[in-house]
């Protein structure tokens, strides 16, 4: 089942705890069916914690993406989108204010094209 939902979930800091979060996040999302996440390199991704998280909780699946291939990686043109609409020449003189513009975006883009995006994506890779 492809939604093409996008999800989301702000952390103060990129890590392995935070992730694990955000896959519960998931797995609560889509209690009736296995949930592949398609990952690249970041440590947050390659912990053992992680892989330890993954091994008891059987619905989760995680694939990785070969080293240095973002053009395999269906998120990519997200966040081209997020910054040419957000972050490009724009200041932002508070954190709050940036916060409010990238949760801005996401609400705007709920779903918006990124269903034909990722079904493209499984078309060309799958």
């Amino acid at each position: 089942m492809v939604t093409g939902q996008l999800h989301r979930r702000f952390a103060p800091r990129l890590t392995t705890v935070y992730f694990q979060r955000f896959s519960q996040q998931l797995l609560r999302a889509y209690p009736r069916v296995v949930v592949v996440l398609i990952l690249d390199g970041a440590p947050w991704h390659r912990s053992a914690s992680l892989f330890e998280f993954a091994a008891t909780h059987p619905r989760l699946g995680l694939c990785f993406l070969t080293p240095y291939s973002p053009d395999l990686n269906p998120v990519e043109p997200v966040w081209k989108w997020l910054r040419r609409e957000v972050t490009h020449n724009h200041y932002f003189e508070q954190l709050v204010y940036l916060g409010k513009a990238l949760t801005g975006f996401f609400q705007r883009r709920r779903s918006h094209g990124a269903v034909h995006q990722l079904r493209q994506w499984c078309h060309n890779v799958c």
